[in-house]
């Protein structure tokens, strides 16, 4: 563990030196496209280090607000329970991966952000018996420059979240998908 936190760091500090670091900004609605339906609203804050002028990589964090699908509706028995919703919030950790087309003015791009993400359980429920994990997503998005070195952005794209239940009344897998639509600004 020591080891990769060192590597990571290393390697970030021998990017900075050679390359051009930006902050950004993104607000973020996700919405689920599969039969859990959950959707999302949040904040990041990332940052880059622009290594060529087509290619940016860097990390991120943000906290998320979000209705979560935390048990489908099942048996034990003859007895039924209901579907389970329920709010929570979580912070997600990850890698900004940046591939632009064009090297000045406005630019189409792709996304990656490969990551983890950690619930903020609003319940004893979601507390004790649900887990967050690893994360994925892909996007497509145009930076539009303004002044000042400044860009405005927007992204369309698709989330992957792996999600799990470890309860009395359901235990089992609740990864999820959504849709993803960002609006952003770099400073």
């Amino acid at each position: 563990m020591k080891k990769s936190c060192l590597l990571l760091l290393s390697i970030f500090f021998a990017l900075e030196a050679n390359a051009q670091f930006t902050p950004s900004l993104r607000l973020t609605y996700e919405a689920g496209i599969d039969s859990q339906k959950n959707t999302s609203f949040g904040l990041d804050l990332m940052g880059d280090f622009k290594v060529s002028p087509l290619f940016s990589i860097g990390a991120g964090t943000g906290i998320y607000y979000s209705d979560f699908y935390f048990q489908p509706d099942h048996y034990i028995g003859s007895h039924y329970y209901d579907p389970y919703y329920e709010t929570g919030a979580y912070v997600p950790l990850f890698a900004n991966i940046k591939i632009n087309f064009v090297p000045n003015g406005v630019s189409p791009y792709l996304l990656l952000n490969p990551g983890y993400s950690i619930l903020v359980p609003f319940s004893d429920y979601a507390r004790d018996y649900i887990k967050l994990g690893a994360m994925f997503s892909a996007m497509a998005g145009i930076d539009v420059p303004m002044s000042g070195g400044h860009a405005f952005f927007v992204e369309v794209g698709y989330k992957y979240q792996k999600m799990s239940s470890n309860s009395i009344l359901y235990t089992g897998d609740l990864s999820f998908n959504q849709l993803r639509l960002s609006l952003g600004y770099s400073f």
